[in-house]
């Protein structure tokens, strides 16, 4: 078991990694289909976090101050995926569709 953990932990250094931020309310329906589709998607290295538009991800912004920015650069009502990979990010992703594609080409 711990070989096998060894060889993921390899794979995940050697990349490439997808760093993935989906901002927006969580009872929204597009912010819900933006999550799920990214958690359906066969990604061994992603990195997903969720950031809400309220105020309550203090803890949060401590450790990934880079999520609060990007929450405070999107309306409110507008869910946004930010898909980023070696430390480089696409454009703000806004439509589920195309965050489909996205994954697809990955």
């Amino acid at each position: 078991m711990g070989f096998t953990q060894f060889l993921a932990a390899c794979d995940f250094i050697i990349g490439p990694t997808q760093e993935i931020v989906v901002v927006g309310d969580p009872g929204n329906q597009k912010t819900t289909d933006m999550l799920r589709a990214v958690k359906q998607a066969y990604l061994p290295n992603k990195v997903l976090l969720f950031r809400g538009k309220q105020d309550a991800f203090e803890e949060l912004d401590k450790i990934a101050a880079y999520a609060g920015e990007m929450a405070s650069a999107v309306p409110a009502d507008r869910p946004t995926t930010f898909w980023c990979q070696q430390f480089a990010c696409r454009e703000p992703i806004t439509a589920v569709e195309k965050l489909k594609s996205i994954i697809e080409s990955a």
